[in-house]
Order: C-alpha cells, then structure tokens, then sequence
C-alpha cells in the first residue's frame, strides 16, 4: 500500500483568474509530516485573512428608492421641467435601501444641513440565516 497521500492548499488566483493548486505528497509515516500539515492549515488561514481584507474593502453602490411609478413613454416624452411625478410611497412610509441591488433595509430620510441622508430603521435578514 502507498504510504503517501495528497493534500491540496488553494492559494492566490493567477492574472487569468484561475485557481492554482500546490499538491503536496506527504509521507504518513513520516514525522514531519504533522508538521506540514500546519504549516499548510497556517498558510490556508492567511490566504483566508487575505480573502477577507479584499472583501471588506470592496465598494459597493448604495442606493435609496424613494418610489417608483409606472407610465407611458408618451407621458414620458412630454415631461418638462415643473412637470410632476406621482410615486407610489406615502410621505411618512419607510424607503427601501439596496446594496447592489440587493433590499438590505428600510429607512427614512433625514436633512444633513444641505444634503440628504438616511436613517437606518429596519435591516432586513439574510435569506440563509
């Protein structure tokens, strides 16, 4: 019977976006071999860490809906300035806040001396938890 067997690390992606592999053939009777499997559990969770930055500083679009509404394109195309639009939420009604087009809360809106801002007053839960 062969006494080595094979342990796959998954490191950093290459330019292309391919996953590279280190195939490491450890000896199971040998007795460094305990020890490079935690040299490889060490290196998985620094290559875990790393994943982790990236995503935390990831940019993602935030955007509030303040309503929405349905009209024709003629309608549309005779919009001028003054022209009003009838939304769909009324005034006191929470708004919907996306992430990447993703519902993550309600809110409400709130004035910062001259910008606008968002109260955060519902976070919605994750579909797997």
């Amino acid at each position: 019977m062969d006494n080595t067997e094979n342990i796959y690390v998954q490191q950093k992606k290459d330019k292309n976006k391919k996953k590279i592999h280190k195939e490491i053939n450890v000896n199971k009777n040998d007795t460094n071999s305990k020890k490079i499997k935690r040299d490889d559990n060490k290196n998985t969770s620094n290559i875990l860490q790393d994943q982790k930055k990236i995503v935390l500083n990831t940019s993602a679009i935030v955007r509030v809906e303040l309503g929405k509404t349905k009209i024709k394109i003629r309608d549309f195309l005779n919009l001028s300035i003054g022209s009003m639009l009838t939304l769909d939420k009324l005034k006191h009604e929470p708004l919907n806040i996306f992430i990447n087009n993703r519902l993550i809360g309600l809110g409400e809106i709130v004035f910062l001396e001259n910008e606008y801002g968002i109260r955060i007053t519902k976070i919605m839960r994750s579909e797997s938890q």
